[in-house]
């Protein structure tokens, strides 16, 4: 016999289920995009996709979910973890010695990566990826 607490916690576990496999695709979306990525260019490329990617999220995804669920927010913070875990590399000092003309194409991102970001609400005036910590 199924009573109402039953049914109540069915339901939480549904909710639980969806945000599991909404955090699941977008890790398998990562993962896909930047499987054999290893030349900074690429990177800063599909990082640039997934922040129009976003864009759609905000626009198209999240309007269709209850607000309780917050699905912009999800997606929101599971790219930009994704995204900074996949710029830490580039941006260390040692890296940056070897190859200084990488400056130039992650400030020319970092430009671009902000503007889309703004677009969809999110003001970022600095954050930290590795140990630097960067000022917008």
């Amino acid at each position: 016999m199924i009573t109402g607490d039953r049914h109540e916690n069915d339901f939480d576990n549904l909710s639980e289920i969806l945000l599991f496999k909404i955090e699941e695709y977008i890790h398998q979306k990562f993962h896909q995009a930047f499987y054999d990525k290893e030349e900074l260019q690429d990177i800063l490329f599909e990082t640039i996709n997934f922040v129009n990617d976003l864009q759609i999220v905000y626009t198209k995804v999240a309007p269709c979910f209850p607000p309780k669920y917050n699905i912009f927010n999800i997606y929101k913070n599971k790219y930009l973890e994704y995204i900074q875990d996949k710029m830490k590399p580039f941006i260390d000092e040692k890296k940056l010695e070897q190859n200084p003309g990488n400056l130039i194409l992650i400030a020319r991102w970092l430009d671009k990566f902000t503007d889309g970001l703004r677009k969809v609400g999110i003001d970022i005036k600095s954050t930290e990826i590795g140990n630097v910590k960067i000022i917008f």
